[in-house]
């Protein structure tokens, strides 16, 4: 399974070398590079808070795996919830990396806070396409999440350098 950070350094090596410009340039409805990552912190704060919200309560029935390997098929296309949308407030590549360490860390130490007795199975949470996952496999979403936006940047790349 690729971690959170492993799947940070993909990203970070996706945008390596992209202007400023490119950074913030759309094309077509897709969002632009800086938009990505925007959405991204958006989803991970959103994640960390609700688990930890889920953590102080007592475990319940352990969720059943899921594969969640079709997230990484760019093929099918997911609505990111209104919230989660990009509205522009991450201007730069280091402001973008600042705000992905902020989440990463909120992240970590929710993780961090799961029982290792439990591994997480007896605390879980709803996905809208997934249902029920555990600590465990929202963790393992995220770093899938992540990747399958480093492939739509490398693909948002490819169309600027065309």
């Amino acid at each position: 399974m690729t971690t959170l950070r492993e799947a940070r350094q993909a990203l970070w090596e996706s945008v390596e070398g992209l202007s400023g410009d490119q950074l913030e340039q759309r094309v077509g409805e897709s969002w632009s590079v800086l938009g990505n990552i925007e959405h991204l912190y958006a989803m991970e704060l959103f994640v960390a808070e609700a688990l930890r919200g889920v953590l102080q309560a007592p475990a319940g029935e352990a969720a059943a795996p899921k594969d969640l390997g079709s997230l990484l098929d760019r093929s099918v296309k997911y609505n990111a919830p209104p919230f989660g949308h990009p509205s522009g407030k991450i201007g730069s590549l280091e402001e973008a990396k600042q705000r992905l360490e902020e989440s990463l860390v909120q992240l970590e130490t929710v993780f961090s806070s799961v029982p290792e007795s439990q591994e997480g199975s007896g605390y879980s949470m709803p996905h809208p396409v997934y249902g029920i996952l555990s600590a465990a496999q929202w963790e393992e979403l995220l770093a899938l999440h992540i990747l399958r936006h480093s492939a739509q940047i490398e693909e948002l790349r490819s169309e600027l350098a065309s």
